[in-house]
């Protein structure tokens, strides 16, 4: 395996990769080990707003990614989003571009579902035994407010965090835990080792409800610019290999120039129409 890297969740989860402002085109195929996800069309419910705030680590330091609030401009059910971010089957997204300056648009998608980024209010707190343990600050881009830390938190995430959303376009919550996340060991591939379309991953379970390991490789394609990216979150089971449509499309001499792994824990809180998820993560 080649050097790793964190990939964000933001990006395997939340970005749809259509193309980028320099023309680059992106192909992406998503699935699972059971066939085609859901038609989201079969899933309405009452959900019209979503959070997600995240701590993602970063080698040896603890980072705060950002935080975001979307408005669906229709409702789905908590079961279905709860789904994308925490499945309980085994799915995956290849993504084939054209060359390594892509930089595609992105925008806060639930599944196939853009959302509109919207405000929680000025600064979401995350709070330790402690005190205050991390400020993030809402920003703004072209897609709208985000919020993240101004400075990188060094060490390890302490347990026993929790969060609070002031509230504005979306909904006030206080007090809302962010679950503990044990330690991550894969045991296979090692660190030496490429990663394959054959490759058998292997790893220590963690038996807790909500809790998924994130799966990202990328290497060169068929061509000489294309670059496939592989993210799969799959069930935190303790093995994995990858399903035939995603080996098809990474094709029998794909070898990664790098990959990452990281174990996420999420807890969900929902009230009225809007629905929170917290997610804690360890990379290998």
């Amino acid at each position: 395996m080649k050097n790793s890297l964190t990939i964000s969740l933001f990006a395997s989860l939340l970005v749809a990769c259509d193309s980028n402002s320099n023309g680059a085109t992106v192909n992406s195929v998503t699935g699972s080990s059971e066939g085609n996800m859901a038609d989201y069309s079969q899933q309405t419910g009452p959900i019209t707003l979503v959070g997600l705030i995240k701590m993602e680590p970063n080698s040896t330091e603890a980072d705060f990614s950002r935080a975001l609030f979307g408005k669906l401009d229709t409702g789905l059910s908590a079961d279905y989003i709860e789904s994308y971010f925490a499945p309980s089957i085994d799915t995956c997204e290849v993504t084939k571009s054209d060359g390594a300056n892509n930089n595609p648009n992105s925008s806060f998608n639930i599944y196939d579902r853009p959302t509109q980024l919207i405000s929680a209010g000025e600064t979401v707190i995350v709070s330790s035994a402690g005190g205050t343990y991390a400020t993030l600050n809402r920003e703004l881009n072209d897609s709208g407010p985000y919020y993240e830390t101004n400075v990188r938190l060094t060490g390890s995430a302490p347990n026993g965090l929790s969060v609070g959303i002031p509230g504005e376009q979306f909904p006030q919550f206080e007090n809302i835990d962010i679950a503990d996340v044990p330690a991550l060991n894969v045991t296979n591939p090692t660190v030496t080792e490429d990663v394959t379309a054959s490759t058998e991953f292997r790893w220590t379970p963690n038996d807790v409800f909500r809790s998924v390991i994130e799966i990202n490789t990328s290497g060169p394609g068929a061509t000489n610019n294309e670059v496939i990216n592989v993210n799969c979150t799959v069930v935190d089971d303790g093995a994995f290999s990858f399903p035939l449509f995603v080996r098809n499309e990474m094709g029998e001499n794909f070898i990664d120039n790098w990959s990452s792994y990281l174990r996420i824990t999420y807890n969900v809180v929902q009230s009225d129409n809007a629905i929170v998820f917290t997610a804690n993560s360890v990379q290998n």
